[in-house]
């Protein structure tokens, strides 16, 4: 079984989503983990990006390798592979080992969340033999530091608007402030993102597929 040159790109539209979740799981047990905030060994890894991201990118290489880009559309292609593979190689790029997944059904599930005004969901599937799928986060010093200043951004974001949801009825009068402090903090972090971001920002996730004859 051949998987060689295996790439899926979205295609941006004039209703463009953007995705700031991503899941990934057996495919047949989205519906069981597709409201989940973590990650359960053997069954799913999720991860919150610190960043929107416009476009869901991945590409598997022969039968073991499955990239998936965390950042810009172009980081994983058949021709900046074997550059990124270097840079592990060379301890450029920081590895962390996230969990391992078992795929009993034969197809592997990656799935992009945008929490818009409408929940919408990529859904990219995979077919593979039964496998254990080890999923490592490789980055590089530029895209941990940014991802440090977004997190600690959206974290104070989530926060506000735990507080105004709470204080509305109880306690109305603190509402306008705390709306304030959402607007600056919401054009801070707009400031990093369009003139203050790192780069290069290299962020992926690379799945090694290890083959199970039966799980």
């Amino acid at each position: 079984m051949k998987f060689n040159k295996n790439q899926y790109t979205s295609k941006a539209t004039n209703n463009s989503i953007f995705f700031d979740e991503v899941l990934i799981c057996d495919y047949t047990n989205y519906e069981k983990f597709k409201n989940r905030t973590d990650s359960k060994i053997n069954e799913n890894v999720y991860l919150k990006l610190p960043l929107e991201q416009l476009d869901a990118n991945c590409v598997m290489l022969y039968e073991s390798d499955l990239f998936v880009s965390l950042s810009e559309k172009d980081l994983v292609t058949e021709k900046t592979i074997a550059n990124l593979e270097s840079q592990i190689v060379s301890k450029k790029l920081k590895r962390k080992r996230l969990e391992q997944i078992k795929v009993k059904s034969g197809h592997l599930g990656i799935f992009f969340i945008g929490n818009g005004k409408k929940r919408t969901v990529k859904k990219i599937k995979y077919k593979i033999p039964q496998s254990i799928c080890i999923v490592t986060k490789c980055f590089d010093e530029s895209y941990k530091f940014n991802e440090t200043r977004l997190n600690a951004y959206n974290k104070r974001l989530d926060q506000l608007e735990r507080e105004i949801k709470f204080n509305q009825k109880k306690f109305p009068e603190k509402v306008d402030k705390l709306v304030e402090e959402i607007i600056e903090v919401s054009e801070s972090q707009l400031s990093i993102i369009k003139g203050d971001m790192m780069s290069p920002n290299l962020g992926f996730l690379r799945i090694y597929i290890h083959k199970k004859k039966q799980l």
